[in-house]
Formats: structure tokens, C-alpha cells, sequence
């Protein structure tokens, strides 16, 4: 007989990822587009601690994410969060 295999396609949910930094205030949506924006709790720290939150913060989603069949989606997140 045939063996059919049997394959799990897993997909990063962008605009869930999109609204989940708006609703933590690290990017904003107008005129059905996302923007970055200033993260206000991490105003008063130094450049190279912004940096490594921030790299935190992509490393991080990027783990999460990198098994998903379409984690190329992450190149958006990346450009909005820099």
C-alpha cells in the first residue's frame, strides 16, 4: 500500500505579534500601518541598555518563532521595533 506522511505546518500569527506590541507600547498602528515608538519605561537608561533590550526583545520572538513555516514575517517585526 501507500504511506502518505503526515506534515504539521505551523504559522507566526503576525497581527497577533503586531497588536501584542501595540498593546505593550512598543509600536503604535495609524492609517492601517505599524510604527515603532519610544518605549517610555526605558527612556532613562543608557544607549547600550536600550540596545540590549531591545536585542532581548527580537532574540526572544525569534526563538519563539523560528520553527514557524513563514518566520520571515519577522523581518516586519524587526523594522518596526528599530
Amino acid at each position: 500500500g501507500y504511506k502518505y506522511k503526515k506534515i504539521v505546518n505551523l504559522y507566526m500569527p503576525l497581527k497577533i505579534v503586531l497588536n501584542r506590541l501595540v498593546s505593550k507600547d512598543f509600536a503604535i498602528f495609524k492609517k492601517n500601518q505599524y510604527f515603532g515608538k519610544y518605549y517610555g519605561p526605558w527612556v532613562n537608561l543608557s544607549e547600550v541598555e536600550i540596545i540590549m533590550k531591545y536585542r532581548s526583545l527580537l532574540v526572544g520572538l525569534y526563538n519563539y518563532y523560528s520553527i514557524a513555516k513563514d518566520s520571515f514575517k519577522l523581518k516586519s517585526i524587526r523594522y518596526i521595533l528599530i
